[in-house]
């Protein structure tokens, strides 16, 4: 079963369009190669053919040589020439134009069924990056698991195919999207299948089963039994299905039901579904129905239904198994519910026999002494369970074993014995029904015991009657309040401390100073601290300590515990508002714990606190320029209740603390420290910081930094709010350098800020298109421009926008609008290009977004609106005022529109606010 096509989206001529070494070609080269691109645009790929041999004549040693050799593979490969085609991408040897064509030379090796080329050179790259390949790295990934799979068919050595099915399946398995039909789906069944890995194969039949329908029944089939095991309900569903197709696969799917209901002990299930295979049972699995109709009657309680299948069963002298075992054990228990002690004794024989030693075997001879119990030979029942009992042997009724051996000792006067035995039954079966007649009887024996003159002392009957207390209804009201006057009197002596919380409340009850309160509640508190499970009767009494005495002799430690304990009582509720509020009360107790300052608070809880506050802040970090007055004044008290708590923990008597391995954990806290620094407006301060980080990340490279491209950004950041724009050019340049390629969002921002401190360090005289500085930083901007990704963005709209304002400034002032207008619409429709595998991807990314999408939007509104300004501004100059007015009006509709939106405010925003400006001035002068 498989289907197989291939249909890639070529990026046919985007090696040529892209390449680097374009700045280092002649004149004549890039005029040749100015009129190859030309005619691309056209269309015309025959004359572009023929002007590259012409190129390849004239200029054979031509930096572009590389490039123009991927170009023309990439036509003969849209043409389906494939040998043409991997002609020109084996000409290649710059490794920048290996990677960026490696995956139409491997399509050319995939249509040529050279599948072992396709896995050598994809596993080398993959074992470098496949990341290089950007939105095309699926196609390396179908590529490897197609050649891969087809390799793993033909293996004949079945380790080495499983080998290569395995690794297949993990290529297909990282594909993202569905550019390849079906065709993954399929091959991943097959291999789930080779593999044995079956509930994934059930997953992929099911899905596939929905696109062909002709194929249903057996894909329904198949599922079902993959799933079965794990997933019994929805393969009962599937074979459900499969029957009602009445198809080839319907009668084994009946069995195959029958037997997962009956797997699931939904006996009822299996009681209804027997009549209609019955009679089609074949002979060889008689028996085995038998087993499961007795099991079935007897799991529902229809002990006399079960008993004639269990027989039949039993009857076809089977091995011993342990369906023969269970057989034997659900016929004594028949026999035993209808009091046929005969059928008992026989079974029970044939279970001695078959099965000497078992485990059951326990079992079996307590229900034969259960038997005899209701004949009322008692004390015969007391020696087999004695017995029983000093073989440890019926673990499985031990509870029952224990309850009925401590009944009748005590009821024949063997009071040591069932003292011992119900003990034994009260530590192992808390919770028993029979409990409460347990403890009654302990206790019966217990006092019995204790007018004998023995080793049982009071001390014995103390200990066991505090435990008696513990149990709830065992007393009434007025034989408790007995007891514990009894025992609260030498409670303290005893050390006894669940007695002293008893003690506790019911002094509470009787006094009423405030400070004698406290101290009571206090202690108790600290009762309820060393019990787990009980954190919200600690947070009640430690609360109600502060309550009476606000000036407690020790309010910190107090405050300490209630910050422990609301923590603890927070990770036990799922509750998200509970949560949180449980989350602020100890935070609130940790900050007054703090100010009271008479208990030591350790660094990991000033930190947490910190982060606490951090937290709060953050819904106002990103925008702090430019929040209302009611949200600064928030921020205000938040910063100041995290610096000190950041500042205490990081800095040791004024100066920054030492990292060592161990507490590398404190970085990103620093950065944290810095961050609200910053927000404070406190720059130097923040630098400072940021230097002190930096400078031990990089004295200490070897070790396991989290942080370090982000503290250097923050560097920057700090650098260019203090407008020392010539250090933030440097750490910004410095991080964009370091990673080699424009690989991340944090590298890109920094690329993006870099050319723009460049280009404003420049002198008035070094801003002109002739100066090669000035080349880098457009090159520079126009590659964050074409590598845009939804990730990065604002960055890439942002250097679109830069690119054209830096363009036009170049330009003489009489022609600068024109040429503004025109990078505009450049970007426009760059931007808005879907042709592409790469353009489609970004734009895919933002419909999966709504943030970036209507950050997108915004972006290009501004476009619009910059286009209706300068539109505006050329009708002042022809003295149209009236027709100016109504597109300036346009422009600031659009403008305010953008202002107002909050996704806007860092990088836009400063843009919407000088275009405004702009318009206003040129109003007030029209």
């Amino acid at each position: 079963m498989r289907y197989f096509f291939l249909s890639f989206v070529l990026l046919t001529g985007l090696t040529f369009a892209e390449t680097p070494q374009l700045g280092n070609a002649s004149y004549e080269e890039r005029l040749l190669a100015r009129r190859i691109a030309e005619f691309y645009k056209d269309g015309d790929y025959d004359l572009v053919k023929l002007q590259i041999q012409d190129f390849f004549k004239e200029h054979p040693n031509s930096p572009l040589k590389d490039n123009l050799y991927g170009l023309m593979g990439d036509l003969f490969l849209s043409e389906e020439k494939y040998d043409k085609a991997l002609s020109n991408y084996r000409e290649i040897r710059s490794p920048k134009i290996l990677e960026m064509t490696l995956l139409n030379k491997l399509q050319c090796y995939y249509e040529l069924s050279e599948y072992k080329n396709i896995i050598k050179e994809a596993t080398l790259l993959i074992s470098k990056d496949p990341k290089v390949l950007g939105d095309r790295e699926n196609e390396l990934y179908f590529l490897m698991a197609e050649s891969l799979y087809r390799e793993a068919l033909k293996e004949s050595d079945e380790l080495q195919a499983k080998e290569l099915a395995t690794m297949a399946a993990g290529y297909y398995e990282k594909l993202s999207d569905h550019s390849f039909g079906e065709v993954p789906l399929f091959a991943l069944a097959d291999i789930y299948t080779l593999l044995g890995n079956n509930i994934k194969a059930a997953k992929l039949y099911l899905e596939l089963a929905s696109d062909y329908p002709a194929m249903r029944e057996e894909l329904y089939f198949r599922a079902a039994g993959a799933i079965a095991a794990g997933e019994p309900d929805e393969a009962i569903n599937l074979y459900e299905q499969v029957i009602e197709m009445e198809g080839k696969f319907s009668k084994e799917s009946a069995f195959n039901q029958l037997v997962l209901y009956f797997q699931q002990e939904n006996y009822e299930k299996v009681l209804e579904a027997y009549p209609a295979i019955q009679t089609t049972i074949p002979r060889e699995q008689i028996a085995t129905f038998d087993y499961i109709m007795a099991k079935s009657y007897f799991s529902l309680g229809r002990y006399e239904e079960a008993t004639a299948p269990a027989k039949s069963y039993l009857s076809s002298a089977p091995e011993p198994n342990l369906q023969v075992k269970n057989s034997l054990l659900i016929l004594m228990t028949c026999a035993q519910k209808q009091e046929d002690i005969n059928l008992f004794q026989s079974t029970l024989t044939r279970f001695e026999k078959e099965f000497p030693g078992d485990p059951e075997l326990g079992k079996a001879h307590f229900m034969h002494a259960m038997l005899l119990k209701d004949q009322g030979n008692e004390s015969d029942v007391l020696t087999i369970l004695s017995e029983l009992l000093s073989e440890k042997a019926c673990a499985s009724e031990r509870e029952s074993l224990l309850f009925e051996h401590g009944y009748l000792s005590h009821k024949l006067g063997q009071y040591e014995q069932s003292r011992d035995s119900l003990r034994r039954f009260l530590i192992d079966f808390t919770g028993s029904e029979r409990e409460k007649s347990a403890w009654k009887l302990y206790l019966a024996s217990s006092l019995e015991l204790q007018r004998e003159e023995g080793e049982y002392t009071k001390e014995h009957f103390y200990d066991d009657l505090t435990r008696a207390l513990s149990q709830k209804d065992l007393f009434d009201q007025k034989e408790v309040a007995e007891y514990e006057l009894l025992l609260g009197k030498i409670a303290y002596d005893l050390h006894r401390y669940a007695q002293t919380e008893q003690m506790l409340k019911s002094y509470l009850t009787k006094v009423s100073e405030p400070i004698q309160l406290s101290e009571a509640h206090f202690l108790l508190a600290l009762c309820f601290d060393k019990v787990q499970g009980e954190a919200a009767n600690c947070c009640t009494h430690f609360e109600k300590v502060l309550e009476l005495n606000p000036e407690f002799r020790e309010k910190s430690l107090v405050h300490l515990h209630l910050y422990n304990s609301y923590l603890g009582l927070k990770n036990d509720i799922a509750d998200p508002r509970g949560a949180e509020e449980l989350t602020e009360k100890a935070a609130s107790h940790l900050f007054a714990a703090i100010e009271a300052g008479d208990h030591e608070v350790k660094r990991e809880n000033r930190l947490w606190l910190a982060d606490h506050y951090y937290e709060k802040a953050r819904p106002f970090l990103d925008n702090h320029s430019i929040l209302s007055d009611n949200e600064k004044k928030q921020l205000v008290t938040i910063v100041e209740k995290a610096l000190p708590l950041y500042e205490t923990a990081l800095t040791k008597r004024g100066h920054f603390i030492t990292f060592d391995e161990k507490s590398l954990y404190l970085e990103a806290q620093a950065l944290k420290y810095a961050e609200l620094m910053g927000v404070q407006g406190n720059h130097s301060k923040k630098i400072s910081i940021l230097t002190h980080l930096v400078e031990q990340q990089d004295n200490h490279t070897n070790w396991n930094w989290d942080y370090q491209k982000k503290a250097l950004f923050e560097l920057a950041k700090s650098y260019e709010k203090k407008s020392d724009l010539e250090k933030a050019l440097e750490t910004y340049s410095f991080i964009a350098r370091r990673e080699g390629a424009i690989s991340s969002p944090l590298i890109n921002i920094a690329a993006y800020h870099s050319a723009k401190l460049r280009f404003a360090l420049l002198h008035a005289s070094q801003k002109n298109e002739h100066n090669p500085e000035v080349h880098e930083i457009l090159t520079q901007l126009k590659e964050l421009q074409i590598r845009k990704n939804s990730a990065s963005e604002p960055i890439h709209l942002e250097a679109a926008l830069e690119y054209a304002t830096v363009r036009a400034n170049l330009t003489p002032e009489e022609r600068r609008d024109d040429r503004y207008l025109f990078f505009l619409g450049r970007m426009v429709e760059d931007f808005n290009e879907k042709e592409d595998m790469l353009a489609q991807s970004y734009h895919d990314d933002l419909e999966n977004s709504n943030d970036k999408k209507a950050l997108f939007t915004a972006y290009m509104k501004f476009v619009d609106a910059e286009r209706l300004r300068m539109a505006a501004k050329k009708k002042q100059k022809e003295n149209k005022l009236l027709e100016a007015e109504e597109l300036n009006e346009q422009a600031l509709a659009i403008l305010f529109e953008i202002e107002s939106n909050d996704l806007v405010k860092e990088y836009l925003h400063p843009r919407v606010i000088q275009s405004i400006e702009a318009i206003n001035e040129a109003e007030s002068f029209s």
